[in-house]
């Protein structure tokens, strides 16, 4: 029972580093790390606590879970081809590739890194989270724009979007309106990176692993490309990169969904010290 209660991970971690401030486990499905990450900024927030270790975890592949996506999830039956299964907003994407890992971010007090010589990657600026049942894009649309809000900055301060792009059939169109609907009138289209075009949907353990890429992008200055990507859906109306780009702008939108419509959205800033 131990293996599989969602709390386990919180408590072997808590246990393994001695880390003795709130320890709280996010269960929201695909979005559960997004949201750990705005819980950590809170309690960071508040002075509640110096760091945070953030993250979240998931397998998908194991016998009786890909039964069950089998049965009740439309998954991609692209089996012939694995490697271009994943097409987050491509036309021709005929659903999701699970899969399983995790990923796990340092959230911690300007002064306490400063004090003990932590390299900086980004700063977190910005945080919304809403719930968008209806799946009509409005929901995510209002997490997005409390993100910015929360920031300070403007939609035309954005380097990109990192979408959660699960190649859904059904759940990639109304992403992509809510950032069409997000960056409206910007003079130049936002360019929008699917990470999920690489390694499937790692569910809890998406979100932060898939933050981490735009985290070095930042730092390293380049976007990496998103595949498959080959035939623009109408339905879903981004300008998806299908070659790897510089970054030219400090700030990145990293969102987050989930199927039943919870949604989460950050906004990390490329740290200059």
């Amino acid at each position: 029972m131990l293996k599989y209660l969602p709390n386990m991970l919180a408590c072997h971690v808590s246990i393994l580093h001695n880390a003795q401030g709130p320890s709280n486990s996010i269960t929201e499905g695909d979005v559960s790390s997004l949201l750990a990450l705005g819980e950590a900024y809170r309690i960071i927030g508040r002075d509640h606590a110096d760091m945070c270790i953030t993250g979240g975890a998931d397998g998908k592949v194991g016998p009786l879970t890909l039964a069950r996506h089998c049965l009740f999830g439309a998954l991609s039956r692209r089996n012939d081809a694995p490697e271009r299964a994943s097409r987050p907003f491509d036309l021709h994407r005929d659903g999701v590739v699970v899969s399983e890992g995790a990923g796990v971010l340092i959230l911690e007090d300007l002064a306490h890194a400063q004090r003990r010589g932590a390299r900086i990657y980004a700063e977190v600026a910005g945080f919304g989270a809403a719930f968008d049942r209806g799946q009509t894009g409005k929901g995510l649309a209002q997490a997005m724009r409390a993100a910015l809000r929360e920031a300070r900055i403007t939609p035309e301060d954005v380097d990109h979007v990192n979408a959660h792009a699960a190649s859904s059939v059904a759940n990639d169109p109304w992403e992509a309106r809510a950032i069409q609907e997000v960056f409206a009138g910007c003079k130049r289209a936002v360019p929008v990176f699917a990470p999920k075009s690489y390694f499937g949907n790692l569910s809890a353990g998406s979100d932060l692993s898939e933050l981490a890429i735009s985290v070095l992008a930042l730092t390293r200055g380049q976007l990496p490309r998103t595949l498959n990507y080959e035939m623009p859906d109408p339905a879903c109306p981004v300008r998806v990169n299908r070659e790897p780009i510089p970054v030219s702008k400090p700030y990145v939108l990293k969102l987050g969904q989930a199927e039943l419509g919870q949604c989460a959205a950050v906004v990390c800033r490329k740290w200059d010290a």
